[in-house]
């Protein structure tokens, strides 16, 4: 009984890969690329970590997915649980035996929630909470949070969720990246992306403080969420900034402002709703200026990043 159940378990594990693999897009594949610029037809805003799930493409989703399937779900880790989505059972066994839910690590190397987040399951979402996840810590290497995370991933509930429970909507990453920047530069993984939803939470974040003018400190980089917006080719996100206060005159580390760069790109749409935006209310470089300082940045030196424990 025990083989016929593990085998169906692979079965279905490598269904679920094939499933995967369909959903990256064209965009998506060339969204990874690295480092490839704008200037070949590439964003060069690079997504941290496409996923479908909780694992990116870059991994083998493949072989990882075989080794779970190899392993007895005795021996699996916590993320591993996680990844599983059908174990929930185990990790609620696991985290009443006092395992850590703050631990930090898998194959992402982010904390438990994050990788959880990333998932998009709610239920296993609170149940860590429940056990004491914190919200915030441990962050990921680059100083992302699981709500950060969950907006990069097109988790809209899970996003919410995390807002609800009290998350921290104005942490700022170590290269400088902020919510506004996730959403601009998410997923939008074909089936659950909901382009009514990002733009609601696009709304409520702006409405919260988040500034569209906030530029990030990639390598190569400099851009602001309007600018991605731009380049992934979001014309109602860019109205959306423009309306609170985005500067299309802002440049990246190579000098382009969001308006070349649709150009450049051949962004019809956004090019136009940009252009009429700019023109029917320009924005004066003291508001710019004001609309970068208003939303606080919160750095992350206090926060304990992931270190791959596990």
């Amino acid at each position: 009984m025990k083989t016929v159940r593990h085998t169906l378990q692979a079965g279905l594990l490598m269904a679920s890969a094939a499933a995967c693999a369909q959903t990256v897009s064209r965009a998506d594949l060339l969204g990874a690329l690295s480092p490839l610029a704008v200037d070949q037809g590439v964003p060069a805003y690079l997504p941290q970590g496409l996923r479908c799930g909780a694992m990116p493409w870059q991994l083998d989703h493949e072989a990882y997915v075989q080794r779970l399937a190899r392993t007895p779900v005795a021996d699996l880790d916590l993320f591993e649980l996680v990844y599983l989505k059908n174990a929930e059972a185990r990790l609620r066994e696991r985290l009443q035996a006092g395992a850590n839910p703050n631990v930090c690590g898998g194959p992402l190397n982010v904390s438990l929630l994050s990788f959880a987040a990333g998932t998009g399951d709610v239920k296993l979402v609170q149940l860590l909470l429940a056990h004491g996840a914190h919200l915030e810590q441990p962050l990921d290497d680059t100083g992302g949070s699981a709500f950060i995370q969950a907006l990069t991933a097109d988790r809209y509930d899970v996003a919410q969720l995390l807002m609800a429970r009290g998350a921290d909507v104005h942490i700022t990453t170590t290269d400088g990246r902020t919510a506004l920047h996730a959403l601009a530069n998410a997923n939008r993984v074909q089936g659950r992306y909901q382009p009514a939803r990002e733009l609601a939470l696009a709304r409520r974040l702006l409405q919260m403080g988040l500034s569209p003018n906030a530029q990030d400190r990639q390598p190569n980089g400099g851009f602001t969420p309007v600018a991605l917006a731009v380049v992934f080719n979001q014309p109602e996100l860019v109205r959306l900034f423009m309306a609170h206060g985005a500067d299309l005159s802002l440049t990246d580390a190579k000098g382009r402002t969001a308006l070349q760069l649709a150009r450049q790109l051949d962004r019809g749409a956004v090019a136009r709703a940009g252009g009429a935006m700019t023109t029917a209310h320009p924005v004066a470089r003291h508001d710019r200026r004001a609309g970068q300082a208003h939303a606080p940045v919160r750095t992350q030196a206090r926060h304990r990043p992931c270190r791959g424990t596990r």
